[in-house]
């Protein structure tokens, strides 16, 4: 009778041992995923004037995630952490970086770039043959 008794517990230690064995990896994947707090930032981009820039790039230092300034030089980013890094880009400015640090209203002033651009012509010359172009 006595050996039953300890068969019935060492069962029951096996059983228990197996549920937990299933149930931590399920777990560990559950604690993986779990969702980040995301960060939504807006704000101005301005030039050193005091004016505000359209057509600005901003995007989360790191992931894909980017939009442009409005007309108005305003934009509205959502970051995956409150302290996330935006790039602020644009043609004939500097590059910036900011670290948001919590912050839920930035203004960001960009200079103008010290080089100037150099002029571009594009110009496009081709001679086709009346066959080739008829067919």
């Amino acid at each position: 009778m006595q050996s039953s008794k300890y068969r019935h517990q060492g069962m029951k230690t096996y059983f228990m041992k197996r549920i937990l064995l299933m149930l931590a990896p399920v777990l560990i994947i559950l604690l993986a995923f779990r969702p980040v707090k995301s960060h939504t930032v807006t704000g101005k981009v301005v030039d050193e004037t005091g004016a505000t820039i359209a057509g600005v790039s901003i995007r989360v230092k790191g992931t894909s995630t980017g939009v442009s300034s409005d007309m108005n030089g305003t934009f509205r980013i959502t970051a995956p952490g409150s302290n996330s890094t935006l790039v602020f880009s644009a043609a004939g400015y500097e590059t910036v970086e900011v670290k948001i640090n919590g912050r839920t209203n930035i203004t960001i002033t960009l200079k103008a770039a010290s080089q100037q651009m150099q002029e571009v012509v594009v110009v496009g010359l081709a001679q086709k043959q009346r066959k080739a172009m008829t067919g």
